[in-house]
């Protein structure tokens, strides 16, 4: 499922960072699958990201679409200062 996933809805629902609110019926398919997309995509990009691309495959694997906020909100060190 994840190379079906557009262009479009990549960018809508998948482009993303580990949850901060998940439900608990998608935590055990979702551990499991980014797992496993982990090492592959370290191997092909072995850089700081690798685990957070394999984390959005795994979603799109999985059809888990995420509802981007898309607020002011600032969070850890990611704050543009």
């Amino acid at each position: 499922p994840c190379l079906g996933v557009t262009s479009a809805e990549v960018h809508k629902s998948y482009s993303v960072g580990p949850p901060y609110l998940i439900h608990a019926k998608d935590v055990v398919s979702l551990a499991q699958t980014w797992s496993k997309f982990t090492p592959p995509t370290y191997d092909q990009y072995p850089l700081l990201y690798a685990e957070m691309f394999a984390y959005s495959m795994a979603v799109a694997h999985l059809q888990l679409p995420h509802t981007l906020v898309k607020e002011d909100v600032y969070t850890g060190c990611m704050v543009n200062w």
